[in-house]
């Protein structure tokens, strides 16, 4: 039995408490695209393409960056730990 990433955040209710943290004490998440619910304050998607379905940009473009970058070394870390 086998369940996605967002599932399990949804379940869990991940996305709630990511949006509390902000609220309460300012603080962002990052994660990658797979993540599908869209607009959680607090959690920051780092997009392969960061042009929406409208085609405007998802989040800024430096943001965007910053937040691939975090997310690569955090698998890598995570790769180095297994």
């Amino acid at each position: 039995f086998c369940l996605h990433d967002s599932t399990l955040a949804t379940w869990s209710g991940m996305y709630n408490k990511i949006e509390t943290l902000f609220h309460r004490k300012g603080v962002n998440v990052v994660g990658d695209s797979a993540f599908n619910r869209e607009n959680v304050p607090g959690l920051i998607k780092s997009h392969q393409n960061n042009v929406g379905r409208d085609g405007n940009p998802r989040q800024r473009f430096d943001l965007n960056c910053q937040a691939t970058s975090l997310r690569k070394m955090s698998e890598w870390g995570m790769r180095g730990l297994q």
